[in-house]
C-alpha cells in the first residue's frame, strides 16, 4: 500500500501562520507596556514624563513628612525641564542624513509611516532651584534612550549635574518595564549615583508593582536595596519598603503623593524606622491631561 506524500504545503502554510501569530501577539504586548509605562511615568511625575512631552515644564514640589513620630518638611524646590525645538531640528537633521529611515531597528518609521515606541537618543536639559538658606541651584544634561527588547521595554538615561551645593554629580539609569495587562505594570530599577566631587558613590536596586486605577490615579508597591561605597569598599546601606498612591485632583496641575515607608538603614543599626510622606507637585507647562 503506497504511503501518502507529506503535504509540505500545509505544514509550511501552518508555521507560517504561527509565526504571524507569534509576531502580532508580541506587538500588541510590546505597545501594552509603552502605553502603560508611559501613562505611569505622567502620573508619577518622573523625569521621563518630563522628557517626553514636546513643551517645556515647569514643577514645583513640597514634602512633607512624620518619622517616629516628628513632623518636618523638605525644602521647597523647583524643576524646569527645557524643551529645544532648534536642537530637536538639528538632531532630527543628523538622523535623516547618517541613518536609514527604513530601519525600525534604529527608531525610523515604519512602513505605515508612524515612529515606533523605540527612539533615537533624545537629549535633556533641566534647570531650577531648592528654596533654603542659602539657596541652592542646580542644572542637569540628560541622555535618554527608550528600546523595545520583546515584550520588555527598557529606558535608559546618563545625566551630568551641576549644583551649588554638591557641585558635580553624575547617575546612570536603566528601567525595564512589563505590562502583566492594560492596568499592571511590573518596573524594575537599576540606579548608580556618582558625586563627583564629593568622592560619594551609590547604587539603587529593586523591583516596583505598579497598579492603575483611573486615569488619574495610581498605586506603587516598590523594594529598594541601597548602596554606599567607601573607599574601595560597596557595602550594603539600606532595604527600604514602600507603597505610593498618587492622585491628580481635579485641578489638572495639581497632584497629591501619599507614602507610608519601612526602612532598615545602617545609620540607625538596621532598625526598622517608619516614615510617612506626603507630597504635593504643581506642574506648569503640561497642557491636559496625560
Amino acid at each position: 500500500m503506497p504511503v501518502p506524500a507529506p503535504q509540505t504545503g500545509v505544514v509550511e502554510e501552518s508555521m507560517r501562520a504561527g509565526r504571524v501569530y507569534l509576531e502580532d501577539t508580541r506587538e500588541v504586548l510590546s505597545k501594552r507596556v509603552v502605553r502603560l509605562s508611559e501613562s505611569v511615568d505622567a502620573l508619577f511625575g518622573n523625569t521621563r514624563a518630563d522628557d517626553a512631552r514636546n513643551t517645556s515644564t515647569l514643577r514645583v514640589s513640597q514634602t512633607l513628612y512624620v518619622r517616629d513620630g516628628d513632623l518636618g518638611a523638605e525644602d521647597l524646590s523647583t524643576s524646569l525641564n527645557l524643551y529645544l525645538p532648534n536642537f530637536q531640528k538639528w538632531e532630527k537633521s543628523l538622523r535623516d542624513k547618517y541613518f536609514s529611515r527604513n530601519n525600525t531597528d534604529e527608531g525610523g518609521e515604519d512602513e505605515s509611516g508612524q515612529e515606533p515606541a523605540q527612539r533615537y537618543w533624545d537629549l535633556n536639559t533641566e534647570a531650577g532651584l531648592v528654596v533654603t538658606i542659602p539657596v541652592n541651584y542646580f542644572a542637569k544634561l540628560r541622555l535618554r534612550r527608550n528600546f523595545l527588547m520583546g515584550i520588555f521595554e527598557n529606558s535608559f538615561y546618563q545625566e551630568f549635574r551641576w549644583s551649588k551645593k554638591d557641585e558635580w554629580e553624575e547617575t546612570s539609569s536603566l528601567t525595564t518595564d512589563y505590562a502583566f495587562d492594560r492596568e499592571l505594570l511590573f518596573r524594575f530599577i537599576n540606579e548608580a549615583n556618582w558625586a563627583m566631587t564629593n568622592e560619594r558613590f551609590g547604587t539603587h536596586h529593586g523591583p516596583s508593582l505598579i497598579q492603575t486605577f483611573t486615569a488619574d490615579s495610581a498605586l506603587s508597591y516598590d523594594f529598594r536595596f541601597n548602596t554606599k561605597m567607601e573607599g574601595y569598599s560597596l557595602y550594603g546601606d539600606s532595604l527600604v519598603l514602600s507603597s505610593t498612591y498618587t492622585q491628580r485632583t481635579s485641578i489638572d496641575w495639581i497632584y497629591l503623593k501619599t507614602t507610608p515607608e519601612i526602612a532598615w538603614a545602617r545609620k540607625d543599626d538596621f532598625a526598622p524606622v517608619m516614615t510617612l510622606y506626603l507630597k504635593v507637585d504643581l506642574i506648569f507647562g503640561n497642557e491636559g491631561k496625560d
